[in-house]
């Protein structure tokens, strides 16, 4: 996606677009819908502050019941692109470009902050119950009749507390 700056005057200035998940280069097993794409650039003199955030619906496989669910990723984003090379180039979030360049190619900042905005834990719903660690069978949908444990006797004293 590529955010047109050429004739931008001083000032903030908001966009909106939809980007393919294929065109981002995003895993289509995952990335089934398109990425909504909202922002703003304001723009200071050769100084652009980019601004951004996605929402893209997302399909997983649960992390206790391994059931396939769908869900929505948001993610925020913000740079400074700028034309000044004195800048600090150890800030992440600052990128510099020519000062004649016509557009800023954000597709490698949007495929980036959808990757991030994956949850670590994915979970199909809060109160997920997972799945039988004898059977296998699935405690949302089912109770095994699997025979428990006695438990270790030595714990007890930690039961109690």
């Amino acid at each position: 996606m590529k955010v047109q700056i050429r004739h931008l005057g001083d000032g903030a200035h908001s966009f909106k677009d939809t980007v393919k998940s294929a065109d981002l280069e995003l895993d289509d097993s995952i990335f089934k819908g398109d990425v909504r794409v909202q922002g703003e650039v304001e723009k200071i003199g050769d100084t652009y502050h980019l601004r951004f955030s996605i929402a893209t619906p997302v399909w997983h496989s649960c992390d206790r019941c391994l059931v396939e669910f769908e869900s929505m990723v948001d993610g925020r984003c913000s740079l400074i692109y700028a034309a000044d090379p004195e800048l600090d180039r150890d800030d992440d979030t600052i990128r510099i470009i020519d000062s004649t360049q016509p557009e800023i190619d954000i597709s490698n900042e949007l495929r980036e902050t959808a990757l991030l905005a994956i949850p670590f834990k994915l979970i199909c719903k809060e109160n997920c119950k997972g799945l039988c660690s004898t059977c296998g069978e699935n405690l949302n949908h089912a109770h095994c009749s699997c025979n428990k444990r006695p438990s270790d006797p030595r714990w007890d004293a930690l039961r109690n507390l």
